[in-house]
C-alpha cells in the first residue's frame, strides 16, 4: 500500500489488492472477446433475401420433397403387400411403418456448436497448414424407427493450390478467376479434411418449421 498526498488530505491505494481486481478485470475482458463475432462490415457472398430463402423452401416442397415422400411410401406399400402374400423380404426391405412417410426437410444447429466448430476447425488448419478453408454440406440418410430420415453433416475443406492474392496464410475465402456463376471459389478444387471430424446431430422440426417471413417480427 502507499499513500497520495492531496489537498484535501491522503489518498490510500491497496496496490496488491487494486493489482488484483485489475488482472482480473483483464482475463474476464481476454475471454468475452473470445466469444464475441469479429465482423469486418463487409458481408459475404452469396447472401439472398427472406423472400428468395421463400421461394427456394417451396420449390423443395414442390419437387424432390414431393418425389421423396412419394418413394417411400411406394416403397412401404411394396413390402406390406410382401408380407401379405407372404412372399419374401429381402435384408434392405425393412422400412414398415403404419404413418404416412413425411421426411425432415430442415436441420437446426445451435450458434454454439457452429461457432466451435469452425473455431476447431481454423485451429486445425493452421497447424496442418491448409488453406483457402471452406465447409462442405452433405446430405446423408439414417433410419429411425423403420423409416429414412434425411439429415446434412459439415466437412471442412481446403484448397493449398489456389492462387491466393496477399498473404499466402489468409484463411479468407479469396475470388480466383476460375469461379463458378455465384463467383465463389470453384468448389472441386476444395479438398475435404478426412483428418478432422465432421459435424453432424442437428435437431430437425417435428412438424418441420416452415421458412416465412410474413411470421417474423422485423
Amino acid at each position: 500500500m502507499f499513500r497520495l498526498e492531496y489537498a484535501g488530505g491522503t489518498f490510500k491505494y491497496n496496490y496488491k489488492k487494486n493489482t488484483i481486481y485489475l488482472t482480473i478485470l483483464f482475463l474476464l475482458l481476454i475471454m468475452n472477446s473470445y466469444n464475441i463475432l469479429k465482423w469486418n462490415g463487409q458481408e459475404p457472398e452469396g447472401l439472398i433475401s427472406p423472400t428468395r430463402a421463400s421461394s427456394l423452401e417451396k420449390n423443395y416442397k414442390n419437387n424432390q420433397y414431393q418425389i421423396i415422400n412419394k418413394a417411400v411410401n411406394l416403397n412401404k406399400e411394396i413390402i406390406a403387400s410382401k408380407i401379405v402374400s407372404g412372399a419374401n423380404i429381402q435384408e434392405n426391405e425393412t422400412l414398415v411403418a403404419p404413418s404416412i412417410y413425411k421426411d425432415t426437410r430442415e436441420v437446426w444447429f445451435s450458434m454454439n456448436d457452429i461457432v466451435g466448430y469452425l473455431t476447431m476447425v481454423q485451429n486445425h488448419a493452421v497447424k496442418n497448414g491448409y488453406q483457402n478453408l471452406g465447409i462442405r454440406i452433405y446430405n446423408g440418410s439414417y433410419i429411425k424407427d423403420g423409416e429414412p430420415k434425411t439429415t446434412v453433416f459439415l466437412v471442412p475443406t481446403y484448397d493449398n493450390n489456389a492462387d491466393d492474392v496477399g498473404d499466402s496464410s489468409s484463411f479468407d475465402n479469396l475470388i480466383k478467376e476460375n469461379t463458378n456463376v455465384l463467383g465463389f471459389d470453384d468448389p472441386t478444387q476444395q479438398q475435404n479434411m478426412y483428418d478432422m471430424k465432421c459435424l453432424n446431430y442437428g435437431n430437425s422440426g417435428k412438424p418441420p418449421i416452415e421458412y416465412d417471413p410474413s411470421n417474423g417480427e422485423n
